[in-house]
Order: structure tokens, then sequence, then C-alpha cells
């Protein structure tokens, strides 16, 4: 016996609720799919995330109600779910790697068991690019780095070249277009902060 909880069903049911007991044989196409998926899902759940379970759990929902023929829009609702559960995952990835500067969309797909090709169209359903989102992230990381007050010994190449940038020409224009202002004004600003705080904090007893 499968049970699953009413929330997670409902939201796909037509009217928001059964009409009739569904009946499904158990050799049909979409039977031994649906088998085939309950499964699954009881001996590998237990060893998965918490994000990756509810993801699972949405994609069964959407072949319950396609299987019952509730609901036309199961198949795709089940096709959303996995979608993003891989985004999430390459975006984890990304993350973990993002210091590294072979990081590219081959090898991380390499990594994810997925095509490049389908890489990028995983980025691009949400309107940005694999390489605009590794560039992103990298400057956020620099930027935090360069404007921390307890790092301001550690120069601007070294922040760049330690979050995978390989080209301080392309860091600089870069960083210049996505926050307005080179790198060098937020260094000097930031240290004008930790210079004034010392001077206000000085002892002139």
């Amino acid at each position: 016996m499968l049970i699953i909880p009413w929330a997670a069903l409902s939201p796909i049911i037509t009217g928001g609720r059964l009409e009739r007991p569904f009946r499904l044989a158990g050799a049909s196409p979409l039977g031994s799919l649906l088998g085939a998926a309950i499964d699954a899902v009881k001996a590998q759940a237990p060893l998965l995330s918490n994000e990756h379970g509810e993801a699972v759990l949405r994609n069964l929902c959407g072949l319950v109600a396609l299987s019952c023929n509730i609901s036309n829009d199961g198949i795709n609702r089940g096709r959303d779910s996995l979608q993003s559960a891989r985004l999430a995952a390459a975006k984890r990835y990304v993350d973990l790697h993002l210091a590294d500067p072979s990081l590219t969309a081959a090898s991380a797909a390499a990594a994810l068991g997925i095509s490049a090709r389908q890489l990028h169209r995983l980025f691009e359903a949400n309107n940005v690019s694999f390489a605009r989102y590794v560039s992103r992230e990298r400057l956020l990381r620099c930027r935090d780095a360069i404007a921390d007050a307890t790092g301001t010994g550690r120069s601007v190449i070294d922040i760049a070249f330690g979050w995978g940038f390989n080209s301080m020409a392309t860091f600089y224009r870069t960083f210049a277009s996505e926050f307005g202002s080179p790198p060098t004004m937020l260094r000097a600003a930031s240290q004008g902060r930790v210079n004034g705080q010392r001077t206000t904090g000085k002892d002139t007893s």
C-alpha cells in the first residue's frame, strides 16, 4: 500500500479531490511504470536528502495523477519538479567548485550525469546562462572578500584568482559592470572605514 499525503496530491487533482476510486491494471504500461516507480521510491527515498525526497514525491504524485487520468498536467508537473531538483543539484555543484578555474559546463554536466546541453537548458529556463551564473557567484564572493574589513591585507589580485578568475582584465571589467565601480574603489572605501574606526577608537588620554 502506498500512502501519499493529501496536501501533496490534491493540487494536481482536478477539483482538488478524487471523484471515485480508480483501479489500474498492474500489467498495463502505466501500471507497470507506476509499480516500478513505487518500488524504487521505497528502496531509495530513505537515502535521499530532504530536498530530493520532496522532489521525488512530487514526481510520484504527478505519475499517480497521470495514471488515474485525473490531471492532464500531471506529467508536466513531474517534469518541472525533476528540472527543479536538477537545477538545485547543479547550483550546489557550482558552489562547491566555484574556486576551481577549470569549472566549465562540460565538467559540471559530466559530474552531474547529464549532457552539457541539458545543463544549459536548466539555467536558461531561469533566464541566465551557466557561464553568467558562475561569473556572478564568483564576483559576489570577491566583493565580499574585498569589502571584508578583517581581510583588507589580501590583495585584490589574490582574491580574484582565489575565486577562479584567470584574467585580471576580465575580472576588473566584469566587476565594474556588475557593481558599478572597480574593485579598487571598494577596497579603498573599506580601508577608509577601517582607518576611521581606528582613529575614533584611539585612546587620547
